[in-house]
């Protein structure tokens, strides 16, 4: 969308799913501008995107709008693929570079294929994280719920301090765990703090 490269520095959001036919591509975004930039400099950067046939600012939400956008035939979405292989849309905004997306697959075979058919008709994939669904109780962190609670009782208690307040033993007690099983926990829960905060190759599950 020339929008998010060319028009004043905004935000743009997924408010309600986006309505994909046939014949019409229709979407619901929050938008928010910032630097007192004003939505009429982001309209009439709008008005002239060509992948954008029809807009309109449809509600106000504090501190944004809701705008409703019907994109030409021409776009290249990634909607029809997802659903065509059982995915959904969790969220997406606007980036400098296009379009951080959340999407959901039902496995890797299904996400491989979806990164291979979008990089075939041109549009630039990357992958920033994945998370395996069953292994989560957050989306964010991807911590399981023992792991998180092991994580906030071992920095309560002064584990991570130097010298440690608490040792691993003094965890598993707290935790009525064996102290080798906290610690195997202990290293799962770091491992997947790792994964999740930092970038990984879209060959990695």
């Amino acid at each position: 969308m020339g929008t998010i490269r060319g028009g004043p520095e905004s935000t743009i959001e997924t408010a309600w799913y986006p309505l994909v036919t046939s014949d019409r591509r229709v979407g619901f975004y929050d938008v928010t501008v910032s630097n007192g930039a004003g939505f009429d400099g982001f309209e009439s950067v709008l008005a002239t995107d060509e992948t954008v046939v029809d807009s309109g600012s449809v509600a106000a939400v504090d501190p944004g709008r809701i705008y409703r956008m019907e994109v030409s035939s021409d776009a290249l979405l990634v909607m029809p693929e997802l659903v065509e292989r059982g995915g959904g849309l969790l969220g997406a905004r606007s980036t400098d570079d296009g379009w951080l997306v959340r999407v959901q697959l039902p496995d890797r075979r299904t996400f491989i294929a979806f990164r291979r058919s979008c990089m075939e008709r041109g549009i630039d994939f990357r992958t920033e994280r994945l998370h395996s669904a069953d292994q989560l109780t957050t989306a964010e962190s991807g911590l399981t719920d023992p792991q998180r609670r092991l994580l906030l009782t071992a920095y309560e208690a002064g584990y991570f301090e130097e010298p440690r307040a608490i040792t691993l033993e003094g965890l598993a007690d707290r935790l009525g765990i064996s102290s080798t099983a906290a610690g195997g926990r202990l290293r799962r829960a770091m491992a997947r703090l790792v994964e999740a905060q930092l970038p990984v190759d879209g060959a990695r599950p």
